[in-house]
């Protein structure tokens, strides 16, 4: 999302800067992909198997640290797709507005 977001800035020859409060801001409260931050160990993993697979590269910090600045790298694109991650958030709002309609059921 973030790198979608600067795409047309950067360019397809340019990485996207960007830190963990970043990422963390974007799917807990822009668009509400998690109900609640996650745990930072978590983050961790999620963030180096990215790395591993030269999807992302940390530039300072560490990836349990809010303030771990990294660049998305143009692969990204070829891991996911705005499609695919359009989808993936569709499925994740769907699931949390069934569990909020069975916790509150209309009579």
């Amino acid at each position: 999302m973030i790198y979608d977001e600067n795409q047309e800035r950067v360019g397809l020859e340019h990485d996207v800067i960007c830190t963990v409060r970043d990422i963390l801001e974007k799917v807990v409260t822009d668009y509400a992909i998690l109900p609640a931050k996650p745990n930072m160990d978590e983050v961790k993993r999620a963030l180096t198997v990215l790395d591993n697979h030269c999807v992302i590269q940390r530039m300072e910090g560490k990836y349990n640290q809010a303030g771990c600045k990294f660049s998305i790298l143009p692969t990204i694109l070829t891991v996911v797709s705005s499609e695919k991650l359009n989808t993936v958030v569709s499925v994740l709002r769907k699931e949390d507005e069934d569990e909020e309609a069975e916790e509150n059921p209309v009579d």
